[in-house]
């Protein structure tokens, strides 16, 4: 057991730095299954647990990430384990849980931006807006260098009406890191401050660097709502047009996929 479970540890190491996710998360889950106590054989059992977490949170498995990271938090807490624990709950809606993980995290390390400004979104979506600037300020204060989660704080104070506070944050996050989803945050931000030509420039942005549609296409709609506004209505056009080929091809991929799936379930039907 501890030879297997060492082999299946270091299996899911290097399926991960090769990018293969699926497989490292495989591996980490049969290393787990091998586990009956927290005090394994298994030495980097902490490494399995946390990155296993890290995979669970990349692909949307909350409930599964809460529980890796909480197993982590059992075998050796640190502000790292704390902070996956409460990222874990705030995704799942869980505010409670994870400002009470987050304060855990804090107690260990209260130097750890990361903290701060998942504290700041867990407070600005309880409505709790004072609280959630001085969570904001600390973070700031420790240099949060984290583009998405900058976006995302960005997001919360639109969200919450405070459309300058949004900008900034939005702002910084392109400045450390160019992304197109955050260029369209902003041109939304813009937008709502009647800043058009600042929107137009930022949506033009996403649909010269992105190919995620859900990206593309309300930056598309806003494009030509904005255009029709400004009287650019032969621009606004151009992006219509777009619109309608888009949906096009959406429609001809869904139709390709259900002929597939249609072969597929009359190839197994015929072997039967």
């Amino acid at each position: 057991a501890e030879y297997m479970g060492r082999a299946l540890a270091l299996w899911g190491h290097l399926c991960l730095v090769e990018g293969n996710l699926d497989a490292a998360e495989g591996a980490y889950e049969e290393t787990l299954s091998l586990c009956r106590e927290e005090t394994s054989i298994i030495p980097d059992l902490l490494a399995v647990y946390l990155r296993l977490g890290s995979l669970y949170v990349i692909k949307g498995k909350f409930d599964d990430a809460k529980r890796a990271y909480l197993r982590a938090c059992r075998l050796s807490p640190s502000a790292f384990t704390w902070l996956g624990v409460g990222v874990a709950a705030y995704r799942l809606g869980e505010l409670d849980q994870a400002e009470d993980a987050l304060s855990e995290a804090n107690v260990l390390n209260n130097f750890d931006a990361d903290v701060w400004g998942y504290l700041t979104l867990v407070c600005l979506c309880g409505g709790r807006t004072a609280e959630g600037d001085q969570a904001f300020m600390q973070a700031l204060k420790l240099d949060l260098s984290n583009p998405p989660l900058l976006a995302e704080i960005g997001e919360a104070y639109m969200r919450c009406g405070r459309l300058a506070d949004a900008e900034q944050c939005i702002r910084r996050a392109i400045e450390l890191e160019e992304r197109a989803h955050s260029h369209r945050l902003l041109a939304e931000v813009l937008a709502a401050q009647g800043q058009r030509e600042g929107a137009v420039a930022e949506y033009m942005m996403v649909l010269a660097s992105s190919r995620d549609e859900a990206d593309l296409a309300p930056s598309r709609r806003a494009l030509v709502d904005i255009l029709t506004k400004l009287g650019r209505e032969e621009q606004a056009a151009l992006y219509r047009a777009e619109i309608s080929r888009a949906a096009r091809e959406q429609e001809r991929a869904a139709r390709e996929a259900k002929e597939a799936q249609d072969a597929a379930r009359r190839a197994l039907e015929s072997e039967l």
